[in-house]
Protein backbone atom coordinates (compact mmCIF):
# COMPACT_ATOMS: atom_id res chain seq x y z
CA UNK A 1 0.00 0.00 0.00
CA UNK A 2 1.35 3.40 -0.97
CA UNK A 3 1.07 6.66 0.91
CA UNK A 4 -1.44 7.80 -1.69
CA UNK A 5 -3.61 4.72 -1.03
CA UNK A 6 -3.54 5.39 2.72
CA UNK A 7 -4.47 9.03 2.20
CA UNK A 8 -7.41 7.99 0.01
CA UNK A 9 -8.65 5.50 2.62
CA UNK A 10 -8.39 8.13 5.35
CA UNK A 11 -10.29 10.54 3.14
CA UNK A 12 -13.05 7.92 2.98
CA UNK A 13 -13.14 7.77 6.79
CA UNK A 14 -13.28 11.56 7.00
CA UNK A 15 -16.21 11.64 4.57
CA UNK A 16 -18.10 9.04 6.63
CA UNK A 17 -17.38 10.96 9.85
CA UNK A 18 -18.79 14.12 8.28
CA UNK A 19 -22.00 12.26 7.41
CA UNK A 20 -22.23 10.88 10.95
CA UNK A 21 -21.81 14.30 12.57
CA UNK A 22 -24.33 15.85 10.19
CA UNK A 23 -26.83 13.09 11.01
CA UNK A 24 -26.30 13.63 14.75
CA UNK A 25 -26.96 17.33 14.30
CA UNK A 26 -30.20 16.59 12.45
CA UNK A 27 -31.18 14.09 15.16
CA UNK A 28 -30.60 16.74 17.83
CA UNK A 29 -32.88 19.16 15.98
CA UNK A 30 -35.58 16.48 15.75
CA UNK A 31 -35.24 15.82 19.50
CA UNK A 32 -36.03 19.48 20.21
CA UNK A 33 -39.00 19.33 17.82
CA UNK A 34 -40.27 16.25 19.69
CA UNK A 35 -39.94 18.15 22.98
CA UNK A 36 -42.17 20.92 21.61
CA UNK A 37 -44.80 18.31 20.68
CA UNK A 38 -44.54 16.73 24.14
CA UNK A 39 -45.01 20.15 25.70
CA UNK A 40 -48.58 20.12 24.38
CA UNK A 41 -49.31 16.82 26.15
CA UNK A 42 -48.62 15.32 29.54
CA UNK A 43 -46.36 12.40 28.60
CA UNK A 44 -42.92 11.87 30.15
CA UNK A 45 -39.74 12.92 28.39
CA UNK A 46 -38.22 9.48 28.82
CA UNK A 47 -39.98 6.44 27.33
CA UNK A 48 -38.21 3.42 28.84
CA UNK A 49 -40.03 0.86 26.68
CA UNK A 50 -39.15 2.70 23.47
CA UNK A 51 -35.52 3.09 24.54
CA UNK A 52 -35.22 -0.63 25.32
CA UNK A 53 -36.74 -1.59 21.97
CA UNK A 54 -34.56 0.93 20.13
CA UNK A 55 -31.34 -0.35 21.75
CA UNK A 56 -32.26 -3.95 20.98
CA UNK A 57 -33.05 -3.12 17.35
CA UNK A 58 -29.94 -1.00 16.75
CA UNK A 59 -27.62 -3.56 18.34
CA UNK A 60 -29.20 -6.38 16.29
CA UNK A 61 -28.74 -4.39 13.08
CA UNK A 62 -25.17 -3.62 14.05
CA UNK A 63 -24.44 -7.28 14.73
CA UNK A 64 -25.73 -8.23 11.27
CA UNK A 65 -23.28 -5.68 9.87
CA UNK A 66 -20.38 -7.26 11.75
CA UNK A 67 -20.30 -4.81 14.67
CA UNK A 68 -20.06 -5.67 18.35
CA UNK A 69 -23.65 -5.26 19.67
CA UNK A 70 -22.35 -3.98 23.03
CA UNK A 71 -20.41 -1.28 21.17
CA UNK A 72 -23.54 -0.26 19.27
CA UNK A 73 -25.58 -0.14 22.50
CA UNK A 74 -22.98 2.12 24.16
CA UNK A 75 -23.09 4.54 21.24
CA UNK A 76 -26.87 4.71 21.16
CA UNK A 77 -27.12 4.99 24.94
CA UNK A 78 -25.03 8.17 24.68
CA UNK A 79 -27.19 9.40 21.80
CA UNK A 80 -30.40 8.74 23.77
CA UNK A 81 -29.05 10.46 26.88
CA UNK A 82 -28.12 13.49 24.80
CA UNK A 83 -31.61 13.51 23.27
CA UNK A 84 -33.26 13.41 26.70
CA UNK A 85 -31.08 16.27 27.97
CA UNK A 86 -32.01 18.38 24.97
CA UNK A 87 -35.71 17.68 25.47
CA UNK A 88 -35.49 18.55 29.17
CA UNK A 89 -33.72 21.77 28.25
CA UNK A 90 -36.43 22.63 25.74
CA UNK A 91 -39.35 21.76 28.04
CA UNK A 92 -38.13 23.48 31.18
CA UNK A 93 -36.62 26.61 29.67
CA UNK A 94 -38.47 29.83 30.43
CA UNK A 95 -39.06 32.27 27.53
CA UNK A 96 -36.08 34.37 28.65
CA UNK A 97 -33.98 31.41 29.85
CA UNK A 98 -31.38 31.82 27.12
CA UNK A 99 -30.41 35.16 28.68
CA UNK A 100 -30.25 33.84 32.27
CA UNK A 101 -27.46 31.78 33.78
CA UNK A 102 -28.12 28.24 34.95
CA UNK A 103 -26.20 27.89 38.23
CA UNK A 104 -24.89 24.37 38.84
CA UNK A 105 -23.13 23.16 41.98
CA UNK A 106 -20.74 20.24 42.35
CA UNK A 107 -18.65 18.82 45.17
CA UNK A 108 -14.88 19.05 44.94
CA UNK A 109 -12.63 21.22 42.83
CA UNK A 110 -12.32 22.04 39.15
CA UNK A 111 -11.40 18.85 37.31
CA UNK A 112 -13.08 16.58 39.87
CA UNK A 113 -15.50 13.95 38.61
CA UNK A 114 -18.45 16.03 39.80
CA UNK A 115 -17.12 18.93 37.75
CA UNK A 116 -16.65 16.67 34.71
CA UNK A 117 -20.17 15.26 35.10
CA UNK A 118 -21.65 18.77 35.24
CA UNK A 119 -19.75 19.85 32.13
CA UNK A 120 -20.84 16.71 30.32
CA UNK A 121 -24.49 16.93 31.38
CA UNK A 122 -25.10 20.64 30.86
CA UNK A 123 -22.89 21.04 27.81
CA UNK A 124 -25.87 20.72 25.46
CA UNK A 125 -28.07 23.35 27.09
CA UNK A 126 -28.85 26.54 25.21
CA UNK A 127 -28.40 28.54 28.42
CA UNK A 128 -25.25 29.98 29.90
CA UNK A 129 -24.03 27.65 32.65
CA UNK A 130 -22.13 28.78 35.74
CA UNK A 131 -20.42 26.06 37.79
CA UNK A 132 -19.69 26.49 41.49
CA UNK A 133 -17.64 24.15 43.68
CA UNK A 134 -18.53 23.21 47.27
CA UNK A 135 -16.34 21.33 49.77
CA UNK A 136 -18.99 18.78 50.80
CA UNK A 137 -22.16 17.16 49.48
CA UNK A 138 -24.13 18.72 52.35
CA UNK A 139 -22.97 22.26 51.57
CA UNK A 140 -23.76 21.70 47.90
CA UNK A 141 -27.32 20.54 48.62
CA UNK A 142 -27.80 23.37 51.13
CA UNK A 143 -26.94 25.78 48.31
CA UNK A 144 -29.67 24.20 46.14
CA UNK A 145 -32.26 24.36 48.94
CA UNK A 146 -31.41 27.98 49.75
CA UNK A 147 -31.60 29.04 46.10
CA UNK A 148 -27.96 29.98 45.67
CA UNK A 149 -27.77 27.54 42.73
CA UNK A 150 -30.35 25.93 40.44
CA UNK A 151 -28.97 22.38 40.23
CA UNK A 152 -26.60 20.12 42.13
CA UNK A 153 -24.52 17.30 40.61
CA UNK A 154 -24.56 14.48 43.17
CA UNK A 155 -22.87 11.08 42.66
CA UNK A 156 -25.06 8.22 43.85
CA UNK A 157 -23.73 4.99 42.30
CA UNK A 158 -20.42 3.46 41.26
CA UNK A 159 -20.15 0.21 39.32
CA UNK A 160 -17.14 -0.88 41.41
CA UNK A 161 -17.80 0.45 44.92
CA UNK A 162 -21.60 0.43 44.80
CA UNK A 163 -23.84 3.09 46.30
CA UNK A 164 -22.48 6.38 47.62
CA UNK A 165 -24.19 6.04 51.00
CA UNK A 166 -23.62 9.63 52.11
CA UNK A 167 -25.46 10.86 49.03
CA UNK A 168 -28.45 8.59 49.68
CA UNK A 169 -28.58 9.63 53.34
CA UNK A 170 -28.66 13.29 52.33
CA UNK A 171 -31.38 12.72 49.72
CA UNK A 172 -33.57 11.26 52.46
CA UNK A 173 -33.17 14.45 54.51
CA UNK A 174 -33.62 17.02 51.75
CA UNK A 175 -36.79 17.81 49.83
CA UNK A 176 -35.13 17.50 46.43
CA UNK A 177 -35.88 15.49 43.28
CA UNK A 178 -33.68 13.71 40.76
CA UNK A 179 -34.19 15.49 37.43
CA UNK A 180 -31.44 13.95 35.29
CA UNK A 181 -28.71 11.35 35.06
CA UNK A 182 -25.14 11.35 33.80
CA UNK A 183 -22.72 8.43 33.48
CA UNK A 184 -19.04 9.32 33.83
CA UNK A 185 -16.05 7.10 33.14
CA UNK A 186 -13.98 7.18 36.36
CA UNK A 187 -10.21 6.75 35.99
CA UNK A 188 -7.98 7.06 39.05
CA UNK A 189 -4.22 7.59 39.05
CA UNK A 190 -1.78 6.58 41.77
CA UNK A 191 0.62 9.49 42.26
CA UNK A 192 3.93 9.34 44.09
CA UNK A 193 7.45 10.68 44.29
CA UNK A 194 9.64 9.95 41.28
CA UNK A 195 11.80 6.80 41.38
CA UNK A 196 9.76 5.19 44.20
CA UNK A 197 9.04 1.55 43.35
CA UNK A 198 5.39 0.53 43.38
CA UNK A 199 6.08 -2.44 45.67
CA UNK A 200 7.66 -0.17 48.28
CA UNK A 201 4.49 1.91 48.81
CA UNK A 202 2.92 1.20 52.21
CA UNK A 203 0.39 4.02 52.72
CA UNK A 204 -1.99 5.77 50.30
CA UNK A 205 -4.00 8.89 51.11
CA UNK A 206 -7.22 9.51 49.19
CA UNK A 207 -10.98 9.95 49.50
CA UNK A 208 -12.65 6.81 50.97
CA UNK A 209 -14.82 6.45 47.86
CA UNK A 210 -11.76 6.52 45.59
CA UNK A 211 -9.98 3.94 47.75
CA UNK A 212 -13.06 1.71 47.60
CA UNK A 213 -13.23 2.05 43.82
CA UNK A 214 -9.58 0.96 43.57
CA UNK A 215 -9.86 -1.89 46.08
CA UNK A 216 -9.00 -4.63 43.57
CA UNK A 217 -5.87 -2.81 42.40
CA UNK A 218 -4.76 -2.10 45.97
CA UNK A 219 -5.46 -5.62 47.28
Amino acid sequence: MTGQDLAQLRKGLDDIDAVLVSALGERARLARDIARVKADGDGPVRDADRETALLQHRSAVGERLGLDPAFVRRIFREILDDSVRRQHDELHAAPDAAQTELRVAFQGTEGAYGHQAALQHFGVTSRNVGLKAYPTFREMLDAVIEGHVDRGMLPIENTTAGSVYEAYDLLLRYNLSLVGEEIVDVRHCLLGVADVALESIRRIHSHPQALSQCSEFLA
